[in-house]
């Protein structure tokens, strides 16, 4: 299922899981990872992201992101969304305790 950006922002969750398709994928075959995809604006210090971005770097510079309501964020396989999820506590919370 394909979630809008308006999905988003109505879970409670701050973070969602996404999967990331890599470039050039083909028929039947589709590579990738998947992140941690931000249902609200945030910034902490220089961190500065916007509603559908990833943690680890904006929107734009995935060929493809898809956020999945239905899966655990936890499940995210990026080491980097996962590092930056982790130095400021962020899953397993919802977005009203950030509030920026």
């Amino acid at each position: 299922m394909i979630y809008s950006l308006s999905d988003l922002q109505r879970t409670e969750a701050l973070l969602v899981f996404a999967h990331a398709y890599a470039g050039g994928a083909t028929c039947g075959h589709y590579s990738g990872g998947s992140h941690l995809v931000l249902t609200r604006p945030f910034t902490a210090g220089r961190l500065k992201r916007s509603t559908g971005d990833a943690l680890c770097k904006p929107h734009a510079k995935f060929w493809g992101l898809e956020p999945n309501l239905e899966r655990d964020p936890a499940a995210a396989t990026c080491k980097r969304c996962k590092e930056i999820a982790g130095r400021l506590n962020l899953l397993g919370t919802d977005a009203s305790k950030h509030g920026t």
